[in-house]
């Protein structure tokens, strides 16, 4: 490939009919979304040889954010027809704000065919608030004492003697028995 006069490529594409190694990228435009800081979001670039003829030595220009690195598996590779390699882009933000990467990968064949240029984005925040910053009420054990036991230890039993107002069951155990000198007709109120 040679530069124009302008400066852009000029692409020396082989006659028609030539085998050829033709890369394809999917998808170009890779974007992260919005990701909380101190998290990370990965997605990659695929890259696929869609021609008839195996690839050059592939070459990749990859150019990093501050928190949106680009890494990939395909320099140096040659790719046969369908064969794929990926440009992963990685954004762990450390700050809030918008940040861009981008890349290309070329076989260095100087075609049209032969260079895959992409970027990716992302924005970082911080973390949405997940409400106010509230303890839980301190245990009490049953002398009054903060911390009374284990977390998962049952609260103290209430052992003091009900009002007497207040009616309860009472256990067939528990209820008074009848004097023996008691007779039927008495306890019937005849």
């Amino acid at each position: 490939m040679m530069p124009s006069p302008d400066g852009g490529p000029v692409y020396m594409d082989p006659p028609p009919g030539t085998p050829v190694a033709r890369l394809m990228g999917f998808p170009l435009d890779v974007d992260l979304g919005t990701v909380n800081t101190g998290v990370s979001r990965a997605l990659g670039v695929t890259i696929t040889n869609i021609g008839d003829a195996q690839s050059a030595p592939l070459q990749a220009t990859l150019m990093s954010g501050a928190d949106l690195k680009l890494t990939s598996n395909c320099v140096n590779v040659r790719l046969r027809s369908g064969e794929t390699c990926v440009v992963t882009a990685t954004f762990e933000p450390k700050s809030v704000g918008p940040q861009m990467a981008t890349g290309s990968v070329t076989d260095g064949s100087g075609t049209s065919f032969g260079t895959i240029a992409f970027m990716a984005r992302g924005v970082g925040r911080l973390a949405p608030d997940a409400g106010p910053d509230v303890a839980p009420p301190p245990r009490m054990d049953a002398g009054g004492d903060v911390g009374g036991g284990p977390p998962d230890a049952a609260p103290p039993r209430d052992t003091s003697p009900p009002p007497p107002d207040v009616a309860r069951d009472v256990a067939p155990e528990a209820a008074p028995k009848l004097d023996s000198a008691v007779t039927p007709d008495m306890a019937t109120g005849g």
